[in-house]
């Protein structure tokens, strides 16, 4: 993990160095949107263009991915009786700080629209609280009808992570130096402890909208 995160600080730096030296090809580009089921993002992006198609690019910013207390049923079956899974942890306020690198192809483009395709890979530092799980039983009947957080024994946790995403877009020029873009990803972080990958948190999606300012 170490020498990962040390390759792309490496790459981070070659990257901004260029950019700085090829200023027609530098551009700035702000995104901001939907992540996880019911979070936000705020990143700052810069791109470098390679030829007309393809761009390079690195970013970084905040993402609140799952506001929402999330249930981790650990060894447990879900078909299984509720009562027997009464153990385990809650799981909620997922907090992300991302630095990526990637690259962004153009797929096809007219006088009003330009869809592309990207892909990327990077560290990401994670926070994110646990809960222990208690029952709520109906007071009449006496069953379990749900599972809530002890909020009383909350325990912060972080996490180093390595992760990859995929996206598609589409963007539309408004001035020679200005465009908007609205792009739809997922992404996964591969070594989250203890989760499954393509699975809440570890795997999200975000719907981001943008502005590109070139240089």
């Amino acid at each position: 993990m170490i020498n990962t995160i040390k390759s792309i600080v490496v790459v981070a730096i070659i990257f901004i160095a260029n950019s700085i030296n090829a200023q027609s090809d530098f551009s700035i580009q702000l995104n901001s949107g939907l992540s996880g089921f019911s979070g936000f993002s705020g990143l700052l992006q810069l791109n470098y263009s390679l030829n007309s198609d393809l761009d390079l690019y690195l970013y970084s910013g905040y993402s609140n991915v799952d506001r929402r207390i999330n249930s981790r049923l650990d060894n447990h079956d879900l078909g299984l009786d509720k009562s027997r899974y009464n153990s385990g942890l809650i799981m909620g306020d997922n907090n992300i700080i991302p630095i990526y690198l990637g690259g962004s192809l153009d797929l096809f483009e007219n006088e009003w629209i330009t869809t592309f395709a990207s892909l990327e890979l990077g560290y990401s530092h994670m926070s994110f609280n646990t809960y222990d799980r208690m029952q709520a039983v109906h007071s009449d009947a006496g069953d379990v009808i749900r599972y809530r957080p002890d909020r009383s024994t909350r325990e912060n946790h972080s996490e180093n992570l390595f992760g990859t995403g995929i996206g598609v877009g589409a963007s539309h020029q408004i001035t020679n130096g200005l465009e908007v873009l609205l792009t739809l990803k997922l992404n996964t972080n591969t070594n989250f402890d203890g989760m499954k990958m393509f699975s809440r948190p570890s795997t999200y999606t975000s719907l981001l909208a943008g502005l590109n300012y070139r240089l």
